[in-house]
């Protein structure tokens, strides 16, 4: 499930009120406040060029938070979503790394 902004901001509102209680979204995935409070509701006010990646099979981290952060960035940078890869394996993919090296040449 991917968060639109405005639905990004009722999320955190609500995991906010929560204490640390473990909130989950409509298709019942937990929601992590970290992630939330910290990046989507700020991440638009990057005005660097930013490149988005996150790997595919991340377990502790799911795609979806990716994919929302992208959404939430308004960056017009295409995002690397590396098969194969979970969330401590990342820096293995070579796929990861030839597209760093492109992005940080530009």
């Amino acid at each position: 499930m991917l968060l639109l902004p405005e639905e990004t901001a009722v999320q955190v509102t609500r995991l906010a009120l929560s204490n640390g209680q473990v909130q989950y979204d409509k298709s019942g995935k937990p929601l992590s406040v970290f992630h939330l409070n910290t990046f989507y509701l700020q991440i638009h006010l990057i005005k660097a060029p930013l490149l988005i990646i996150h790997g595919v099979d991340d377990e502790m981290v799911p795609i979806e938070h990716g994919q929302a952060l992208h959404q939430c960035s308004g960056t017009t940078i295409s995002p690397l979503w590396v098969p194969d890869v979970g969330h401590n394996n990342l820096e293995n993919s070579e796929l990861l790394w030839k597209r760093v090296r492109a992005f940080v040449c530009k």
